[in-house]
């Protein structure tokens, strides 16, 4: 098992060129703000030999990586820690990028020299709230963003093609408190009810069909 797990890389936006992809804990805990070696580690294991201009490490709370939402009574397994990576690319290089491994992820074994035992995100008062919905098609994407807006119209969603080939919607419904996610973070909840009656996928399964 790796140390982190790379999920889902996908452009979402061209000006300026924006690499996007999620980062989860594998088997270990020492993950925090990230730093440029590991960045560029990401980058190599996504066979990307490209220096970015800029990047975004950003821990957030999500539904969708988890494995045992409907299995365990946890907060924390409900709503699980991701990373949001963001690599802004020289102009004009966009290559293209790898075929999704079978089990859904690639492994990355480095070292993030920022983590600090006082500091760890999993013990921070509150983190972002990311929304994650496959869509089979261009009618269900648009019904899914609507009702993502008009949830939360303070979302900032963006659309990406993980991995180049399967069209997803990511919004970041802003901050919340500790607590939001502790009591079950209702209205998140209800979001996903009603994404998944759009027709929207927001678990993740393993390769699309």
């Amino acid at each position: 098992m790796a140390a982190y797990h790379i999920w889902h890389p996908a452009y979402i936006r061209g000006e300026p060129l924006t690499l996007e992809a999620f980062v989860t804990l594998g088997d270990t805990i020492l993950l925090s703000r990230g730093t440029d070696a590991l960045v560029q580690a990401a980058l190599s294991v996504l066979g990307l030999a490209i220096t970015p201009v800029a990047w975004q490490f950003e821990a957030m709370r999500t539904h969708y990586f988890s494995s045992y939402r409907d299995l365990s009574g946890d907060w924390e397994d409900r709503w699980a820690l991701a990373w949001r990576l963001r690599v802004i690319l020289p102009p004009r290089s966009a290559p293209a990028l790898p075929e999704p491994p079978g089990w859904g992820y690639f492994d990355l074994d480095a070292a993030d020299g920022s983590f600090r035992a006082g500091d760890r995100p999993q013990l921070w008062p509150g983190w972002p709230c990311l929304i994650l919905a496959d869509a089979s098609s261009a009618l269900i994407f648009e019904n899914t963003e609507r009702v993502v807006r008009n949830a939360h119209r303070q979302a900032v969603c963006d659309r990406g093609r993980a991995f180049g080939r399967y069209d997803e919607l990511r919004c970041d419904l802003g901050f919340f408190p500790r607590s939001f996610y502790e009591q079950g973070a209702a209205d998140a909840e209800a979001l996903l009810d009603q994404i998944a009656k759009t027709g929207a996928s927001v678990r993740f399964s393993g390769l699309h069909a």
